[in-house]
């Protein structure tokens, strides 16, 4: 990391500038993140399994029932979508060398296999042996960022969903007891559990939010100035592909 620091610092190209700080950066946000969950791991078992507790097997009521699938089915949509764009940016990065490798190949212009991140190495990387292990690495450092990423941001999505959707089939319970009629004792049970399990959630909900302040203020940090990278980057890349295409017209 010290490594990549000097080099980022040193560095006298501004489109190589950029595209150090967005790669620094997003590792940063991945193995800050998963380097929390990893700490604070007995902190998460331990809410993940009194939630187990808490979750609603078998609701008696439509409404209730609704709420549930409601819930579960924008959480899935969430995380498929998220999944998705995330596992086909890396893809995309680990991809574009090869695809202008062979566009070369197919125009019968020389070419040589590119690399997927601008980073600098303390040895040299064009050497044939380093060249392609320095790829790989960069294929199997990329995967392992984004893996990193979702793990963590999955996990809270879930966490916060799930307290979530607890707290309003709690809220639907207060109500059903508002207009219920029973006995003192009965009412009175009731009432004893229904404040139970909101105490037992607003801890969950306050806990949530300190183990991942950590990773909130990371995001902050650091996510502007990732966007602002990506952007830039991609603008380069899309320049150099016009001007390839132009080179080829002419």
């Amino acid at each position: 990391m010290s490594y990549a620091v000097m080099k980022l610092v040193s560095s006298a190209s501004v489109p190589e500038f950029v595209a150090n700080l967005h790669i620094i950066g997003y590792d940063t946000m991945s193995f800050g993140k998963l380097l929390t969950i990893w700490y604070k791991r007995n902190i998460f078992r331990k809410r993940i399994n009194e939630l187990v507790d808490l979750w609603p097997m078998d609701l008696q009521d439509d409404e209730s029932n609704k709420i549930k699938r409601e819930k579960l089915s924008r959480l899935r949509i969430g995380q498929i979508c998220y999944c998705f764009w995330n596992v086909l940016g890396v893809w995309l990065y680990n991809l574009t060398p090869v695809v202008i490798y062979v566009y070369h190949k197919i125009q019968g212009n020389p070419s040589n296999l590119g690399y997927i991140w601008h980073i600098s190495y303390p040895f040299d990387k064009t050497k044939s042996v380093y060249h392609e292990l320095c790829f790989a690495f960069e294929v199997y450092g990329g995967l392992v960022s984004v893996w990193s990423m979702l793990a963590s941001d999955i996990l809270f999505m879930t966490m916060a969903s799930h307290i979530s959707m607890l707290l309003r089939l709690l809220q639907i319970k207060i109500l059903r007891l508002v207009r219920m009629k029973k006995g003192n004792n009965v009412c009175y049970e009731d009432i004893v559990a229904v404040i139970k399990i909101h105490q037992r959630l607003i801890t969950y909900g306050t806990n949530l939010e300190s183990a991942f302040s950590v990773v909130n203020l990371i995001n902050v940090l650091l996510s502007s100035i990732t966007i602002c990278c990506i952007i830039t980057t991609s603008y380069s890349y899309f320049t150099l592909l016009y001007t390839m295409y132009r080179s080829d017209y002419k």
